[in-house]
């Protein structure tokens, strides 16, 4: 039996695997990532190397992760990314999430609650994932986002 405050990780998984796309983006087909750089923001250094490891699995390169959004701009201003990964609850978070749409780098947000009061409207342009959250999905997301920008360009 669970007590009031703990999760039952399992049925999460099983709901999070079910909410998985079953195709990839347009042109994403067997390359994945394709090479591409991927940005990891993320306070927990435990969820940015699962995500890295991950990343390099699937073909891709990692700036990062890093634990600030001051070492996240540094590596935006020096580095060509196809791709970040954001931990919505650091400070100023919210601002570098704003300059990624700006520079169309696409993007998940991983949030610890599901009603954030500081969520702006993001007008649909990167994916918010509430969190426990496995590295593949967040990956899978990902991959939308990039197709989805992909075609904007198009």
């Amino acid at each position: 039996m669970l007590g009031l405050f703990e999760v039952n990780r399992e049925s999460l998984n099983e709901r999070f695997a079910a909410e998985r796309p079953s195709v990839l983006p347009l042109g994403m087909e067997g390359t994945m990532f394709g090479s591409g750089t991927i940005l990891i923001v993320d306070e927990s250094s435990y969820g940015g190397l699962d995500l890295s490891e991950t990343i390099e699995e699937l073909d891709g390169f990692v700036a990062g992760p890093v634990s600030s959004v001051s070492e996240a701009l540094t590596i935006l201003d020096s580095t060509e990314l196809c791709g970040a990964i954001v931990d919505f609850d650091l400070p100023d978070a919210v601002q570098f999430v704003m300059l990624l749409i700006q520079r169309n780098i696409p993007a998940v947000v991983q949030i610890c609650t599901t009603m954030h009061q500081s969520l702006p409207d993001l007008g649909g342009k990167v994916a918010v994932l509430t969190r426990p959250v496995e590295p593949r999905m967040i990956l899978d997301s990902l991959l939308i986002e990039m197709g989805k920008s992909q075609l904007s360009f198009e």
